[in-house]
């Protein structure tokens, strides 16, 4: 695991920082995403990734 990570997205990076203040606090919304993509064993809780997901797309197009 590293200790610092960037997030790139279209080619440019939108967030870098240590990769626990990344990972618990994301601040751009594409880092959000990804995040909430990943999966999790507990069905609920990956249907409200799922639906979190699904809002933070909507601001992602805007």
């Amino acid at each position: 695991m590293s200790h610092r990570v960037a997030v790139i997205h279209r080619g440019e990076i939108v967030e870098t920082g240590d990769a626990e203040q990344v990972t618990t606090a994301p601040r751009h919304p594409y880092t959000r995403t990804l995040l909430l993509s990943a999966p999790v064993a507990d069905v609920a809780e990956q249907r409200r990734r799922r639906e979190r997901r699904m809002a933070s797309a909507g601001q992602l197009c805007g």
